[in-house]
């Protein structure tokens, strides 16, 4: 997927799990804000560290599909990648 094809943040508001995601490609950092609640629509955002572009664009892709993010996160994301509590801006 060409890089103007990818969106640096996208929402998800039929996930459950994750309200959205932000993506930086110069340093591989993906922000992901997962919701407290099914009303949270900020959630607690964590910075993951040297995520390829391709994993991210897997995230899009899933989220295009209708398939489950938070399970995708889960399963591609948090158990591959170092990641720390971000501070907010």
């Amino acid at each position: 997927m060409p890089i103007e094809d990818m969106p640096p943040e996208v929402e998800f508001p039929d996930s459950t799990a994750v309200a959205r995601a932000a993506y930086r490609p110069g340093d591989c950092v993906l922000d992901l804000w997962w919701r407290q609640d099914d009303g949270d629509r900020t959630g607690r955002r964590y910075r993951y560290f040297d995520v390829p572009k391709a994993k991210y664009c897997e995230l899009l892709a899933v989220h295009r599909a209708g398939g489950s993010v938070g399970e995708f996160c889960n399963r591609e994301i948090k158990s591959h990648f170092d990641y720390a509590p971000a501070e907010e801006d």
